[in-house]
């Protein structure tokens, strides 16, 4: 008869309470910031904040879960790309799953810039290196992408790309359809004209534009 202790296997209301912090937490730091009060967090939650702690002792814990949720997602994205024979869609389809999460999710780039910054050990690796090396490699095989366009080139489209989600609608839409155009099509073997969606902001929209509020939460709080 083995003497070792036997390892409890985590109670469903305690796995239940871990996603629902992370639910609510992935949210409240994207209206807020990386620093806003935990208290705050825990009120909205409806636990108390030791039900917190006891997830995640500290704030770079809570953090480092949220980007390691948000890694299997890309990671999803990814591997659904690859699966995909047609090279060209294979690209699209992995330019616009990563973008797409971006939308859904404002407040990921802040959080994986916060775990680079904080890792013991640097920055983690990035994971989906593998997916998004055959995606381009199939690419080029098929003459879909430009020869000299890389895996790298490729997972920073979407990065750019974010910067005009910060933009009110209805020019977010406009824009980034239309940047989104233009960059598919410069990634592709020879010139492809393309019809742009939509119709282009005029020098007067822009004016307005920069000179009107953004939509975004001013930080209120911080936790010491």
């Amino acid at each position: 008869m083995s003497t070792s202790p036997r390892q409890r296997a985590p109670r469903k209301d305690g796995l239940a309470n871990r996603e629902k912090i992370l639910n609510h937490a992935e949210e409240y730091f994207s209206e807020h910031h990386l620093d806003a009060s935990l208290h705050a967090l825990v009120d909205q939650i409806g636990v108390g904040i030791g039900t917190l702690y006891r997830h995640f002792p500290t704030r770079d814990d809570l953090i480092r879960a949220l980007y390691d949720r948000q890694v299997a997602r890309m990671v999803e994205v990814f591997e659904a790309a690859a699966a995909i024979e047609d090279g060209w869609e294979a690209v699209v389809t992995a330019i616009d799953g990563i973008l797409d999460l971006l939308i859904r999710y404002p407040g990921a780039p802040h959080i994986a810039a916060r775990v680079a910054a904080t890792a013991p050990d640097g920055p983690p690796q990035a994971q989906g290196q593998q997916q998004v090396l055959e995606i381009v490699s199939r690419a080029h095989a098929q003459g879909a992408i430009r020869p000299d366009v890389t895996a790298v080139d490729l997972a920073h489209i979407p990065t750019m790309l974010e910067s005009i989600l910060r933009l009110p609608e209805p020019a977010r839409g406009i824009v980034l359809a239309r940047q989104r155009a233009i960059i598919l099509d410069g990634i592709r073997p020879q010139a492809v004209t393309t019809p742009l969606p939509a119709t282009p902001l005029t020098g007067e929209d822009l004016h307005h534009l920069a000179h009107r509020k953004r939509t975004h939460t001013t930080p209120r709080h911080r936790d010491n």
